[in-house]
């Protein structure tokens, strides 16, 4: 009985990670998306812990406490900065420093410094 839980559960968990990503697309349902998401994790993490192969519980609350301990903090940056905050770490680790390619110089005060430095002209003036 408690497989056939654990494999309802995750159809269901499936179905609300699926509906999550696609309501993501629309502002208007985007709080749908989070419930859902949320929902369907909680689901998963559920199904994944009555199952009876699992002796070892500490495990999921060690993970458990892990995501809190890294989601509490980003809950709290304010949406508006998350796609520049993203951008500037994704840029710096696909470009090497050394790359001759512009960086972009909102990410951080020390890239315009830099990138004068390869050019051979002299660094500007911190603004």
């Amino acid at each position: 009985m408690t497989h056939l839980v654990g494999e309802l559960a995750a159809v269901i968990a499936t179905a609300l990670f699926i509906f999550a990503l696609y309501w993501m697309n629309d502002p208007k349902t985007a709080r749908h998306a989070v419930v859902a998401g949320v929902t369907g994790m909680t689901v998963a993490v559920l199904a994944t812990w009555i199952q009876p192969e699992i002796v070892h519980h500490g495990w999921i609350f060690v993970a458990i406490v892990a995501g809190f301990a890294v989601g509490i903090p980003l809950s709290r940056v304010p949406l508006t900065a998350v796609p520049q905050r993203t951008a500037c770490r994704t840029r710096s680790a696909v470009l090497p420093p050394a790359s001759s390619a512009p960086r972009n110089t909102s990410c951080g005060s020390g890239s315009t410094r830099r990138s004068s430095r390869r050019s051979g002209r002299a660094p500007s003036s911190p603004r």
